[in-house]
């Protein structure tokens, strides 16, 4: 069986054909302005090779393959991308929230794994993750949104307000890379934060962090993450925090198995 797995980014969108249970070359371009755009570089990726399942993830709120919120892919909010592709590559496909088959690939086959409970938060353009436990997504009525819990109460900003790359951007008037690291350890506190959060709600034995703004520099320290967590834990124990090791195959891997 051939699927078509792809990863949409708020900026990259990253594509590979599982062919007979290998996966080929993995393709990272700038993610398209629309998802018509997209479906068109996807039938250029694939060339004339038949497709028997696509299956992937978006940067936005998924319901019934609709993409029902995407604030930092406007061009996409309101489409129906899973049909979109089921019609394009006329075969079966899968649509999820990228952080939920990323999450699911770290879980699986990334820093997760030989783990029961893991927690997975990414913090890149936007800011979101998931719950993985004993290798499956954890069901949701409406998806898990870990990067819109308010953090600050009194302005209503969320994690994502706080700490995503989007949010940095507009703040500083500067691109990720070129935000002084001053700034990352002054919202270090608001990360850890909202990593307690989640470790008091969903009680994980591991926290994986992915994403631009924790995988590369400059960023956000895992170090300087973990020291305030235990000082805002006071005694509480808390589980290890460790860094995605999959790359740009995460979403890929997880989007997989969903195939499976």
């Amino acid at each position: 069986m051939n699927v078509l797995l792809f990863d949409i980014g708020g900026t990259n969108m990253r594509l590979s054909i599982n062919e007979e249970g290998v996966m080929g070359e993995v393709r990272k371009v700038p993610t398209p302005k629309s998802p018509e755009d997209a479906i068109t570089f996807m039938r250029e990726f694939v060339g004339g090779q038949s497709i028997d399942m696509v299956s992937g993830g978006v940067a936005g709120a998924v319901d019934n393959g609709a993409i029902t919120g995407a604030p930092n892919l406007p061009g996409w909010e309101k489409s129906n991308f899973q049909s979109m592709a089921a019609d394009a590559f006329k075969a079966p496909a899968i649509l999820m929230n990228d952080a939920d088959v990323e999450g699911l690939g770290e879980a699986l086959e990334g820093a997760g794994k030989n783990h029961q409970i893991v927690a997975y938060l990414t913090v890149g353009t936007g800011a979101g993750g998931t719950l993985v436990v004993d290798g499956a997504l954890q069901p949701s009525a409406h998806g898990l949104e870990p990067g819109k819990q308010i953090i600050d109460f009194a302005t209503g900003r969320t994690l994502e307000d706080l700490v995503s790359g989007a949010a940095l951007a507009r703040e500083t008037c500067l691109s990720p890379k070129d935000i002084p690291l001053s700034v990352y350890n002054d919202r270090t506190s608001a990360l850890a934060v909202g990593i307690y959060n989640l470790v008091r709600t969903w009680s994980p034995d591991i926290v994986v962090l992915g994403g631009a703004m924790i995988l590369k520099e400059p960023g956000f320290s895992i170090h300087r993450i973990a020291i305030e967590l235990t000082r805002i834990a006071d005694g509480q124990s808390m589980p290890e925090l460790v860094p995605a090791t999959l790359g740009d195959a995460a979403g890929l891997i997880g989007a997989l198995s969903l195939a499976s």
